[in-house]
């Protein structure tokens, strides 16, 4: 392990074991909850702001507040995956300049 490498790989706990680990009172279980939670938060609002505004007939607005969710959803679940085989292919340049 490299000095500046965290002691903890938190990219690779899936967030079931996280709350698994809830009774157990585990510190990081807590954190995981916390980030979790604070993710979560805008997503939910952007969520019901489409159905509010589709209650209301306000199409325009259904229309960005989808492309707004949208947005969220690839920051979320699809950029992450993207960014970690964009560094793991860098990396794999560094290490191995031949291949």
């Amino acid at each position: 392990m490299s000095p500046t490498s965290p002691p903890i790989n938190t990219t690779v706990i899936p967030p079931a074991y996280a709350l698994s680990r809830l009774p157990n009172l585990d510190p990081l279980s807590f954190i995981i909850l916390g980030l979790m939670v604070l993710i979560a938060t805008p997503v939910l609002r952007v969520a019901l702001g489409i159905a509010s505004f589709a209650m209301e007939r306000d199409w325009l607005y259904v229309f960005i507040t989808a492309v707004v969710f949208i947005n969220l959803m690839l920051a979320i679940f699809v950029l992450p995956s993207i960014m970690h085989l964009h560094t793991n292919a860098q990396l794999l340049k560094l290490l191995c300049p031949s291949s």
